[in-house]
């Protein structure tokens, strides 16, 4: 048993003595510093009795190619590779490395998939090697980015600067994929953001994107330095899952299983 979040579902009349089939999403709601397994609604039918074969994955195990020491790896990298390079500091630590966000990394699958950056969590790490389809990771592990939380929150009100001055829409996985941070430290940075006055989240759209206004109504400094203590919370995480990743062999990043 599963609660399932279903957006715009109060006015939907159900048969209390049917038994349904619903589609949904998986996914992890992070909250107040808390993870916890998420269920988002996509459609529902009656419920139908189904076989569904089961095919193993003839695939064989993940190949990791471990080049965190090597001063200049991209003499060993492989062309026709998708990328994962994030991060404001990109630029500027690698000057001949284009941006290559997270969320373009489904389109390439099946090839090689370079880890130029550090990623922020395991959830980012294992959706990337998944997501890529790939059956060989090159990880080059770059620190491409700033997680000090007084830096993220003015990148942030930068962003939604920005928005502002177009269709006043800010989409939490894009803005997370340019920082190179976890969505939930974007959101939180946010939340926070809103909390101080300088804007308003008016309403939460489809696909974590967020309706902002300049300004907010109500100055709340109380949760204010709450959201903040969680903001530096959230990032000491992302600090210690980027040390880990350089630091860690290789089998101990959970990629090898599963993939």
């Amino acid at each position: 048993m599963h609660e399932l979040v279903w957006f715009g579902g109060g006015d939907v009349e159900l048969s209390a003595d049917a038994a349904l089939d619903f589609v949904y999403t998986l996914g992890v709601n992070e909250y107040r510093g808390a993870r916890s397994l998420q269920l988002m609604y996509v459609a529902h039918r009656p419920a139908q009795r189904q076989a569904i074969e089961v095919i193993p994955d003839a695939r064989g195990p993940l190949e990791i190619v471990d080049l965190r020491q090597v001063e200049q790896p991209a003499a060993q990298l492989p062309g026709g590779a998708v990328w994962y390079a994030e991060g404001v500091r990109l630029e500027s630590v690698s000057p001949d490395v284009a941006y290559a966000p997270r969320f373009a990394v489904p389109a390439a699958a099946g090839r090689p998939l370079i880890l130029w950056s550090l990623p922020p969590s395991g959830e980012v790490l294992h959706w990337l090697a998944a997501s890529s389809g790939g059956r060989t990771l090159y990880l080059c592990g770059r620190t491409t980015t700033d997680d000090d939380a007084d830096a993220i929150v003015k990148q942030v009100a930068g962003m939604a600067k920005y928005a502002l001055s177009h269709d006043a829409v800010v989409d939490v996985g894009r803005m997370a994929a340019r920082l190179g941070q976890t969505e939930a430290v974007v959101r939180t940075a946010l939340l926070l953001l809103e909390a101080r006055g300088i804007l308003r989240l008016d309403e939460w759209l489809d696909g974590d994107r967020a309706a902002i206004a300049a300004g907010a109504p109500v100055v709340t400094r109380r949760d204010a330095e709450t959201l903040w203590q969680e903001l530096d919370a959230l990032l000491a995480e992302v600090r210690a899952y980027r040390r880990f990743v350089l630091r860690a062999r290789v089998e101990e990043l959970g990629l090898t299983q599963g993939q």
